[in-house]
């Protein structure tokens, strides 16, 4: 995506915030975004923000992976685990439930506990900027 391109869709997405800050997948898209430009504390700074709202159970975990991958970028190590396995035991919990944890939120998870997420990870699915619900990870 071109960086005028990008700037663009910020600011589009810094006004819908401020019309609807409810809407999860707004921040999801932001944060994504961010973390692309290397903004890495402005991402986490963002994503910190979903927290203040109701998720479904796979947008709750879709944003922990994301406070995960943040703090990975920020050295923040020990923190990034401890969202990564919230996500596994919230997985764990919930795997006989109608609608369970997204199975490749909980792949990304177990990868990154494994290895932590770094620059080179930016191609991962992970942190595909999508425009629709259906195409990323939601």
């Amino acid at each position: 995506m071109k960086k005028n391109h990008t700037e663009k869709i910020k600011a589009l997405l810094y006004k819908a915030l401020k019309t609807d800050n409810t809407e999860v997948l707004f921040y999801h898209i932001l944060c994504k975004l961010l973390i692309h430009d290397n903004s890495f504390a402005d991402a986490l700074a963002i994503i910190q923000k979903v927290g203040e709202h109701n998720q479904s159970l796979n947008e709750r975990t879709h944003s922990l992976l994301l406070l995960g991958i943040c703090n990975d970028l920020l050295g923040e190590r020990k923190q990034a685990l401890d969202y990564y396995n919230t996500i596994l035991s919230t997985a764990d919990k919930n795997s006989t439930e109608s609608f369970p944890v997204n199975k490749l939120v909980v792949a990304f998870a177990a990868k990154y506990i494994k290895s932590a997420f770094k620059k080179k990870n930016k191609a991962d699915r992970s942190v595909e900027v999508s425009f629709s619900q259906s195409s990323g990870l939601e």
